[in-house]
């Protein structure tokens, strides 16, 4: 207590400024401990991820509807996502595509 007052009593009587090596030494102390911190967090977010094997894809055959050992009535072929799936392109518009980069039309979406 008598050690703290003491520090109280120099800096009052000094203007209201600590000794600057002893300010610095106070500074690197409390930096240090932030600073290898943040420099292995760096460390540790630019670091490589493990090699992981590939897997290769399994081939499950065709997806089919009712599954085995039912007799499959639907087989999936593709995703339709609007009006242009369904509708055939002419031989017009893909002309009109390949002049003027314009991709296919998309149609009206498809809803309940």
């Amino acid at each position: 207590m008598k050690a703290a007052c003491s520090t109280m009593v120099s800096m009052v009587e000094s203007g209201g400024t600590a000794d600057p090596a002893a300010a610095r030494s106070r500074f690197r102390r409390r930096a240090l401990p932030w600073l290898v911190a943040c420099s292995a967090l760096l460390l540790a977010a630019c670091a490589p991820l493990p090699q992981t094997p590939e897997k290769k894809p399994v081939d499950t055959g065709p997806l089919v509807f009712p599954p085995p050992p039912d007799e499959p009535r639907f087989v999936y072929e593709r995703s339709l996502h609007g009006s242009a799936d369904v509708v055939p392109e002419e031989e017009d518009s893909k002309l009109r595509q390949f002049l003027t980069g314009q991709g296919p039309k998309s149609g009206e979406g498809l809803g309940k």
